[in-house]
């Protein structure tokens, strides 16, 4: 029982980093996108 809650504990954890990286690159790209644009305008 102690192994599935740890089991269960980590990829709730691996989870909720891959949906941080996948923010991150976001802001990240729209970032990179205004910032595009702003140096063509």
């Amino acid at each position: 029982v102690i192994i599935v809650i740890v089991t269960a504990i980590d990829a709730l954890q691996i989870v909720r980093l891959i949906y941080d990286v996948k923010v991150f690159l976001q802001i990240t790209y729209l970032l990179s996108v205004t910032y595009s644009h702003v140096i063509v305008l």
